[in-house]
C-alpha cells in the first residue's frame, strides 16, 4: 500500500492495466499452412521477377549454360502447385479445425465482425501489426505462429 499525496490515506497498488489469459489459437496444421504459404510466396515473387526481367549476366552462347532459366521456371511452378495444394488443405482444415480455424470466423456475418474488419483495414500492414501486438502489447501474435499460443484479454466483471 502506498500513501496518497492528497489525503495521506492508504491506496491499493494499481493492478495490471489488462488481464490476459493464454489461449491455444493456432493448431499445428494452421501454423504449417501459414509458413508454407510464406515460403511459397517469397519463391513466387523472386522467380516471377527473374522470369519477367531475366538477369543479363547469365546469358551465354551455349544451351547448357542457359538452363538456369528453366530451373527458375521449374521452381516457380513448384511453388505455385504447392501454394494451390496448401490452400486445398486449409479449406479442409477450416471444417475440422478448432473454432479459430473454422470458416465461420472468416465470413463477417455479425456487426462486430464487420467493425473489426474496418478497424484492421484502418491500421493493419499485416507484418507490422503482428510485430506491434507481439512486442508492445505482449499478446504473442508472432510467437503464436510458431508455438500456437497467444494472449487474449479477459473480460472483467463490472
Amino acid at each position: 500500500m502506498k500513501a496518497n499525496a492528497i489525503n495521506a490515506g492508504p491506496v491499493a497498488a494499481p493492478r495490471h492495466p489488462a488481464d490476459y489469459r493464454r489461449v491455444y489459437v493456432w493448431e499445428l496444421p494452421v501454423r504449417v499452412y501459414h509458413w508454407i504459404n510464406a515460403v511459397c510466396l517469397v519463391g513466387l515473387i523472386v522467380t516471377g521477377y527473374l522470369i519477367g526481367a531475366p538477369l543479363r549476366p547469365f546469358y551465354a552462347a551455349e544451351a547448357y549454360q542457359l538452363y538456369w532459366f528453366g530451373t527458375v521456371r521449374f521452381v516457380h511452378f513448384i511453388c505455385a502447385f504447392v501454394y494451390v495444394f496448401n490452400f486445398s488443405a486449409r479449406i479442409y482444415w477450416g471444417f475440422v479445425g478448432n473454432k479459430y480455424a473454422s470458416w465461420k470466423t472468416f465470413f463477417p456475418l455479425k456487426p462486430s465482425q464487420r467493425q473489426e474488419i474496418v478497424d484492421v483495414v484502418k491500421a493493419d500492414v499485416h507484418v507490422y501489426l503482428s510485430f506491434y501486438h507481439d512486442y508492445i502489447e505482449g499478446r504473442g501474435t508472432i510467437s503464436s505462429i510458431v508455438g500456437g499460443w497467444k494472449f487474449e484479454r479477459e473480460k472483467r466483471a463490472k
